[in-house]
This record gives C-alpha cells, structure tokens and sequence, in this order.
C-alpha cells in the first residue's frame, strides 16, 4: 500500500472524514489515483487509511483559489510560490481528494499539531 505522509497539518484537515492532499505528479503516476487506498501518515506516526475520491492533475498554474484555501489555508499566490520552490523544474501537480476508511490512532489535538 502506498503512504502519503503529511509534515504539517494545515487547518487541522486530517481530523476530517475527508480531506485534500496537493502532492508532486512523479510520485503517484495517473494510473495510480482511481480508488486507490492509500496510508496516510504524520510524520512517522500512522492515522489512517484513506482512499482517493477524485484526482486531478494539473500544472502549478492551473491551482484554482479553491483548492488553495481549501488545501492549506493559503492564497493561491502563496501555495504556486512555495510549489515552484520546493519542486523546481517538475510542474505537474496531483489534486486528491481523499476520504478516511478507517483511523490507525484516534485522531486528538495531542496527535495532530500545525506541525510534526
């Protein structure tokens, strides 16, 4: 199964039943998004397993201001800046919506901060 690990929890989203995740294209090739379960994880600590509702893959530019927002909390200039900083040359983005199957811990403000 495959892991997607979170760094940081922005508007505290993984304590939703469903939540988004903006992540480079190379990790998870197209093919790979249709009802994919997937581990996810806060740093080295397993919360969950979800499974992808909906993909899209876009360029950075193509993030609309609701994805932005609803992803992080951030405007979309913000997030296009810190995606083309953290990926340089390699555009193509993944937008996942995902929805929890089930919780490895429960999920309480001790486990899940703003940050790892």
């Amino acid at each position: 199964m495959k892991k997607l690990t979170f760094l940081e929890n922005k508007n505290n989203k993984l304590a939703c039943p469903v939540f988004t995740a903006i992540i480079p294209h190379y990790q998870a090739p197209t093919y790979e998004y249709s009802s994919r379960e997937y581990q996810i994880m806060f740093g080295d600590k397993k919360l969950m397993n979800a499974e992808v509702m909906s993909a899209k893959v876009i360029s950075i530019d193509e993030l609309t201001d609701f994805d932005c927002m609803l992803d992080s909390e951030q405007s979309k200039e913000e997030m296009i800046a810190e995606l083309k900083q953290q990926l340089g040359s390699k555009q193509l983005i993944a937008v996942l919506l995902l929805r929890r199957i089930w919780n490895v811990i429960q999920l309480v403000p001790a486990h899940i901060q703003q940050s790892a």
